[in-house]
C-alpha cells in the first residue's frame, strides 16, 4: 500500500558496514557500562533482575527454570501487567456509557480510552502514536485486551510515562476481566512450542516471554558465517500468528484509496513462479540492537533507549543471512504499470507499507525500492 506517512522500522537488512557515533558522553549521570561482548546470560538470571516487579515464572514453578526445564512453560509464565496508575484526588469519575461517547464520532472529534480504572484523552496522542489506527479500534472502550494481544504495552516504562500525561478520570464502574493471557495461555498459547524454540532457548539470550524475544549468543553468531533460522534473534510485539501451508500464505498488493488500483492477491508459491528470484547475503539488524552501548556512549540524557523496555539489549540482535525473493520494484512495477514512468520527485513522496498478518506494519519510501542499486528484495525464503 502507498502512502504518505513517516516510517518507523523494527528490522532492517542492511549492507555489511559499521556505523560510529561520535556524540560525547553526557558527564552529569554515569552512564550503563558495557556488557561483555561473549557473554550470555542465563534466562533465569536475565529475567529476574531486568525489570522492576517483573516475573516470568509462577514462583511455584520457578525451580524448574533454575533447572534448566523449560519443556512445559504452558501454564507457568506470570506475564506482566501494568497496575494502572493511582486515582488523584479530586479527579473527575465517568461512566462506560460517558467513555462510550467518547469514539471520535461526535462533533468535539474527542476520543477517550479506558486502562483498568482509569479514563485517559486520547485525541491528540494518536497522532503522534505509530499504532495509531490500533487505539481508534479502542476508542470509547478499554484497550485491556489489545494490550494483552500486543504485549509490548506490558514491557516498555515509557507507556506509564503516556498515560501519566493523558488521564482524565477515574471509571466508576469498573469491574476487573479474567486475564488468562497472563499465565501464557489464550492468544500466547502456541507461543512456547513455536517451530525453533527450543534451539532458540540454548542458543540466546531471553529478554522477554511474553512476547518472546531473544538476542542471539555471541558464540553462536561467530560459530557460522550464516546464522540459523532457530538461532536468529526473536523481535516480537504480539503473538506469531499461525501459518499452516507457507506456500499457501497470500500477500495482497493494493494501493490507497485515492487511487485507482485495484487489490492483487498472490500466493507465496505463486510469486515465486511469475517472478524470477534473485539471492543476496545481507545481515538483518533490529534497530534496538547495542541498546546498553548507546546508553554507556551518549550517557543516559542522550540516549533514546534509557527507559524503554530495550536498553539491556548487547549484541545479539543481528544475524547474517541468505534471502531469496523478487526484486520489489520489478513486482511493484508489475502490478501497478503507472510506477515506471512516476518521476523521482514524486516517488520519494511515497511510502510502501508492510502489515504482517499478526497486525504489525512498517514502511520504506518508495524511492528507496525502485533504486536498483537498493537489491531490495520481497523475501520469501531465509537460507534456502
Amino acid at each position: 500500500m502507498f502512502h504518505r506517512r513517516a516510517a518507523t522500522s523494527c528490522g532492517a537488512l542492511l549492507s555489511a558496514h559499521c556505523c560510529h557515533n561520535t556524540r560525547p558522553q553526557n558527564q552529569g549521570r554515569p552512564a550503563v557500562p558495557p556488557r561483555t561482548a561473549f557473554y550470555c546470560e542465563s534466562t533465569s538470571r536475565r529475567s529476574a533482575s531486568w525489570h522492576p516487579g517483573y516475573d516470568w515464572l509462577d514462583p511455584k514453578h520457578r525451580h524448574l527454570a533454575e533447572n534448566g526445564d523449560t519443556s512445559d512453560y504452558a501454564g507457568k509464565l506470570l506475564a506482566p501487567r501494568w497496575p494502572g496508575l493511582a486515582p488523584r484526588q479530586g479527579e473527575p469519575c465517568y461512566s462506560r456509557a460517558e467513555v462510550q461517547q467518547k469514539d471520535g464520532s461526535g462533533t468535539d472529534g474527542q476520543v477517550w480510552v479506558t486502562y483498568k480504572d482509569g479514563v485517559y484523552d486520547v485525541t491528540d496522542y494518536i497522532k503522534e502514536h505509530p499504532g495509531g489506527k490500533f487505539i481508534l479500534q479502542a476508542a470509547g472502550g478499554p484497550v485491556d485486551d489489545w494490550w494483552r494481544y500486543w504485549g509490548q504495552h506490558h514491557i516498555s516504562t515509557k507507556v506509564v510515562e503516556a498515560l501519566e500525561q493523558i488521564r482524565i478520570g477515574r471509571l466508576q464502574d469498573y469491574e476487573e476481566e479474567e486475564d488468562i493471557e497472563k499465565t501464557g495461555r489464550g492468544v500466547w498459547e502456541d507461543e512456547q512450542t513455536a517451530r525453533g524454540r527450543a534451539i532458540s532457548r540454548q542458543t540466546s539470550s531471553i529478554l522477554t516471554e511474553i512476547p518472546y524475544q531473544t538476542e542471539t549468543c555471541m558464540s553462536e553468531l561467530c560459530d557460522s558465517f550464516l546464522t540459523p533460522s532457530a538461532k536468529l534473534y526473536v523481535r516480537n510485539h504480539a503473538p506469531v500468528p499461525f501459518v499452516d501451508s507457507a506456500s499457501e500464505h497470500l500477500i495482497t498488493f493494493a494501493m490507497e484509496a485515492d487511487s485507482e488500483g485495484a487489490e492483487t492477491t498472490l500466493t507465496l508459491r505463486e510469486l515465486r513462479d511469475r517472478f524470477a528470484c534473485k539471492t543476496i547475503t545481507s545481515i538483518l539488524q533490529c534497530t534496538g540492537n547495542r541498546a546498553a552501548d548507546s546508553i554507556h556512549a551518549n550517557g543516559f540524557q542522550n540516549s533514546g533507549f534509557v527507559g524503554a523496555d530495550s536498553e539491556y539489549i548487547g549484541l545479539g540482535m543481528l544475524g547474517n543471512a541468505s534471502w531469496t525473493g523478487p526484486r520489489l520494484d520489478q513486482v511493484l512495477k508489475t502490478m501497478f504499470p503507472a510506477l515506471e514512468h512516476l518521476p523521482a520527485s514524486e516517488a520519494s513522496k511515497l511510502h510502501v507499507s508492510f502489515e504482517g498478518l499478526d497486525g504489525y506494519y512498517t514502511s520504506v519510501p518508495l524511492d528507496v525500492i525502485m533504486d536498483s542499486k537498493t537489491d531490495c528484495l520481497l523475501a520469501v525464503m531465509m537460507n534456502g
